[in-house]
């Protein structure tokens, strides 16, 4: 499958300027390549969730604007979000092999 969205200007940023830093300095970024449908046990939500047990769920509004993020306590649902991470993270891949797949971000990277 190949991915069925045009990567924006934005996303191109940041996939390259944004998250080129982080990977440089140790982090695992990863990337689920929007292909013909969503996968099924991954939700279209944006959560941070530290030490498996610290969750909290991303807000924005309609045009994307982020509202800010709202901590969450109830032990279901950070058992559910840890299932939703681990889900995520079957479907990803590493952001090193999605830029090799799109030389076009590769050309964009910032100077090492």
């Amino acid at each position: 499958m190949g991915d069925a969205s045009p990567i924006t200007d934005y996303m191109k940023f940041e996939l390259t300027w944004g998250y080129a830093p982080n990977v440089a300095a140790g982090e695992d970024v990863r990337i689920i390549p929007v292909t013909d449908t969503w996968p099924a046990d991954v939700p279209r939500l944006d959560f941070w969730i530290f030490d498996s047990s610290d969750l909290y769920i991303a807000h924005y509004d309609a045009d994307g604007t982020w509202r800010g993020v709202e901590p969450r306590t109830d032990r279901g649902l950070v058992v559910q979000a840890n299932h939703w991470r681990t889900a995520a993270l079957n479907h990803a891949q590493a952001w090193s092999a999605y830029l090799h797949r799109h030389p076009s971000l590769i050309a964009r990277l910032p100077p090492a």
